[in-house]
């Protein structure tokens, strides 16, 4: 439309989602989209200038999906043109890079590493950026076009540097046929030979990934004595397009074996207790840590927050339900009533043995608090070990936009859980 107003112009006529979307100065069109009109199955968002998909052959998302502690959650960002080429981002294997493409030239990275972009300009020749690492939780830096002359800008946690931290190490193994990227954190301090509670954490999603930035939460829960080992496995973004679209109507089936194969893992490499060992994840995380304790009964605590624990009710309570649901499924519920009942850990409530606490919120419209509750209120009646911690008004995301005080007490009761079951100490300065 005319900035003076008048007659609405169409600009695009593909049946796609759109993510994204900026004009260069000559008229180009960059967009971020999908091949499909429901892009909640795992779809790679894709970069065109113009008619032209750009990223068809990198295999990888135009978007960044790797979870961080220390940035809250966003949407895809919009390309940004400078110079004649449009700046994107990129996610892969646990990374968010910076990426650069033109009509006649192919993607190309600009900050690459092991790291996670949360944000980024350009202006004026020059690229500013929002990164974290395992050793950075966040930092603002600048760089040329092409990334050359990188440099530090503001620096606000320097102080991290003067306190024990637990390391994190890669952590791959092999399992069906397919190299999985995961991750071990040892309690600052521990003997070599010293085996400690170890905690298994799930990301959400199920397409987000774990990866190379600043894990906060898991250093605090590192801080108390505990080892913790997370993956990204089939349904995990930052990976092949096949690999992420493998979950679709698998959701528990698929991905639990690789969870047993990681912490099988962990037991052979002589640090993890396998009398002391739990549970733990938020979201996609919360709702297979449901199906983890319903299937075996090998962890001794588990904590599920926010999570997804019947399908047919997320499908018709949550804010995506409807759309994403369907997607994840392959079926709608009338189309596959069975599957939505088999792939829902309210069905197999009566097995648990395993000490479980829930974490809610009122404001949770992504997986809202009715779904924590299911769960409580059957496993009460069937007296079972079972409680559930309410945060009244808080969104899906607490951990990272929540109140603060609200944060503390999420944090709080996740670390005395699993010191109640697996006898840690909880960190002082928590």
């Amino acid at each position: 439309m005319a900035a003076s107003g008048g007659a609405v112009e169409r600009m695009t006529r593909y049946g796609k989602a759109m993510t994204g979307f900026e004009y260069s100065t000559d008229g180009m069109l960059a967009t971020l989209r999908t091949d499909t009109d429901n892009p909640f199955g795992g779809e790679h968002v894709r970069l065109w200038i113009d008619d032209r998909c750009v990223t068809r052959e990198l295999d990888r998302t135009s978007a960044a999906v790797v979870l961080s502690d220390t940035s809250p959650g966003r949407e895809a960002t919009d390309p940004v043109w400078d110079d004649g080429r449009a700046f994107f981002e990129v996610s892969d294997r646990g990374s968010v890079h910076l990426y650069r493409a033109g009509p006649e030239e192919g993607p190309g990275c600009v900050v690459g590493g092991h790291r996670v972009v949360t944000g980024f300009s350009v202006a004026g020749g020059r690229l500013a950026f929002v990164s974290t690492s395992f050793e950075d939780p966040i930092s603002l830096r600048v760089a040329g076009l092409d990334g050359s002359g990188e440099r530090v800008v503001f620096e606000p946690n320097s102080w991290m540097k003067e306190i024990s931290l637990g390391r994190v190490r890669p952590f791959n193994f092999q399992h069906g046929g397919r190299e999985i990227d995961g991750w071990a954190l040892l309690p600052p301090g521990a003997a070599e030979d010293a085996r400690v509670p170890t905690l298994l954490y799930i990301h959400g999603g199920p397409h987000a990934a774990y990866g190379w930035s600043f894990p906060f939460v898991f250093q605090i829960l590192a801080g108390a004595g505990n080892a913790v080992v997370f993956c990204n496995p089939p349904g995990s973004q930052s990976y092949a397009e096949e690999f992420a679209k493998s979950l679709t109507g698998a959701w528990g089936e698929m991905d639990f074996p690789y969870f047993m194969a990681l912490v099988d893992r962990a037991v052979e490499d002589g640090f993890a207790d396998s009398e002391r060992l739990g549970v733990g994840g938020a979201s996609y995380g919360g709702f297979s840590t449901l199906w983890v304790i319903t299937h075996t009964d090998r962890f001794k605590a588990a904590v599920s927050a926010r999570p997804v624990s019947s399908m047919h009710g997320f499908y018709g309570s949550a804010d995506v339900g409807w759309n994403f649901g369907a997607a994840s499924m392959g079926a709608e519920p009338w189309e596959d009533p069975e599957l939505y009942e088999r792939l829902s850990p309210v069905t197999y409530l009566d097995r648990v043995t395993t000490p479980l606490r829930l974490i809610a919120g009122t404001g949770d419209m992504r997986t809202p608090a009715e779904q924590a509750e299911q769960v409580f209120v059957r496993l009460r009646k069937m007296g079972k070990e079972v409680d559930l911690v309410v945060l009244h008004g808080e969104p899906h995301a607490v951990v990272v936009q929540g109140k603060p005080w609200h944060r503390v007490r999420h944090m709080r009761a996740v670390l005395e859980w699993f010191g109640q079951h697996l006898r840690v100490r909880e960190p002082a300065a928590v």
